[in-house]
């Protein structure tokens, strides 16, 4: 019997739990990675400014029931790509809790197009803004062996209003998947939907 070997989403997500573990704010222990093409380009953490005290050891910094002693662990890998010269362009970032607003704002300007997060929390904006951003595409992992998977079409030219398709993708033993691979950078999703408006054009003729 072949070995069941983890999937990539369940893999960096893992991996970003584990640098979760650096976190020096109790409040939240959170991980973060950057990922291009199954390659990991950057990780991050929420901690205090380099070289000052951690809340660990002084305590929070409250202001507006958050602390805001930490720089978060999104914008911690975001300026650990871009102190080490690795451009995060069409890169896809894994977190352990979904992004705060802020934080949300960095990944987009930092040409991040995919967020993967492990758990949501508190802000609802970023959904939002994703739309509108065109981040069409949404994986949640809702337990061990179950990942959310959403997708929204907006093809105006053919559909009055965008769409939206979201469906679980359970763990199963007998099935073999060998790679998830996103379409984004090649046109395949853009050939089909034209094919299929070609044959629905012959057949109206």
């Amino acid at each position: 019997m072949a070995r069941s070997r983890v999937d990539w989403d369940n893999y960096f997500m893992a991996i970003a739990t584990q640098v979760a573990t650096r976190s020096t704010c109790d409040r939240k222990h959170v991980g973060a990675v950057v990922v291009r093409e199954k390659m990991i380009l950057a990780t991050g953490y929420n901690g205090s400014l380099h070289g000052l005290e951690h809340c660990d050891d002084v305590g929070h910094l409250m202001q507006d029931g958050h602390c805001v002693r930490t720089v978060h662990a999104e914008a911690n890998a975001i300026v650990q790509a871009a102190r080490n010269g690795v451009q995060s362009e069409g890169a896809g970032i894994y977190v352990t809790a979904s992004p705060c607003f802020s934080c949300f704002k960095l990944i987009a300007n930092a040409g991040i197009t995919r967020i993967v997060f492990g758990e949501f929390y508190r802000d609802e904006r970023i959904f939002s803004f994703s739309e509108q951003l065109h981040i069409v595409e949404r994986f949640t992992p809702v337990d061990h062996d179950t990942m959310q998977y959403e997708i929204t079409i907006d093809d105006p030219p053919n559909y009055t209003a965008p769409w939206k398709v979201a469906y679980p993708l359970a763990r199963d033993d007998k099935y073999q998947v060998f790679e998830y691979a996103c379409h984004e950078g090649n046109r395949a999703i853009e050939l089909m939907l034209g094919g299929a408006r070609a044959q629905e054009r012959t057949s109206k003729n």
